[in-house]
């Protein structure tokens, strides 16, 4: 099963194809919106994720509105019925706290899978950058609802 997980942002979104079978990361990456929406409709997926935003009781500025509207958007141009996975539980689940901070999540995904090494010696995660590490453990979230014996195995073949 391919998932493609997506963290919109107001203006770009971070995407990445995590293929539950071969255990391989596919095609990632962060793009401008518009970019988003076509590969959405070019790209093979069986199963779409997206991180959804969450209230925390505070004032939100304009950003937040956008990027909502970014999200229905995503979902329009899809045609499928996505799941939706907020921030607290992605955090909850790669890190045993919703308090967590991106840094950590990141840490737990590269404590998984390995260490992105460098153009000449590239690990598993390598070119996996700032929000795509996002992106990544949305998807890696949904691979472990669907076969919770994932979590068990380190990845990186």
């Amino acid at each position: 099963m391919l998932i493609l997980a997506i963290d919109p942002g107001t203006f770009e979104s971070a995407f990445l194809i995590w293929d539950t079978v071969t255990r391989q990361i596919g095609r990632f990456g962060k793009s401008p919106n518009l970019q988003v929406r076509e590969l959405l409709l070019s790209m093979a997926y069986d199963c779409l994720v997206i991180e959804d935003v969450t209230s925390y009781g505070k004032a939100v500025g304009r950003e937040v509105f956008d990027t909502c509207k970014w999200i229905g958007r995503f979902w329009e141009t899809s045609g499928v019925e996505p799941d939706f996975v907020s921030r607290p539980r992605i955090k909850a689940h790669h890190c045993k706290s919703a308090s967590a901070k991106d840094d950590n999540v990141r840490a737990a995904m590269i404590e998984r899978f390995g260490k992105p090494g460098t153009a000449k010696q590239p690990g598993f995660t390598f070119g996996i950058t700032k929000d795509i590490w996002s992106a990544f453990a949305i998807a890696i979230w949904k691979a472990d609802q669907l076969d919770p014996t994932q979590g068990l195995l380190r990845g990186g073949g």
